[in-house]
């Protein structure tokens, strides 16, 4: 029963017709001259200029707190964080960033 199943199901992936990868909208004339469809968004595309700064900013404060307490526990490195936390400063600043 379950080998005439599996039978009957790859038989029907076998002969069905493909489907059909018709270009629609944008994409047609895209298509049509060669070229590759947009891509889509990336989340920093999405993201308005003052969501990105916050964003740097929250990073900058987080690195900074977690490299001043890494003075004081060993093991935990304070030079990489407050070197991420100098970089996510001037990204999140109009005034630094260049």
């Amino acid at each position: 029963m379950m080998r005439a199943l599996l039978e009957g199901t790859a038989r029907a992936l076998i002969t069905r017709p493909p489907a059909s990868h018709e270009p629609i909208g944008e994409h047609a004339q895209a298509d049509a001259q060669g070229c590759a469809p947009p891509a889509p968004p990336t989340l920093a595309r999405r993201l308005s200029a003052a969501s990105r700064r916050t964003l740097w900013w929250a990073l900058a404060w987080v690195a900074l707190v977690l490299g001043l307490i890494g003075v004081a526990v060993p093991g935990l490195p304070t030079t990489p964080l407050v070197l991420l936390a100098a970089f996510a400063a001037t990204r999140g600043s109009l005034r630094l960033d260049a």
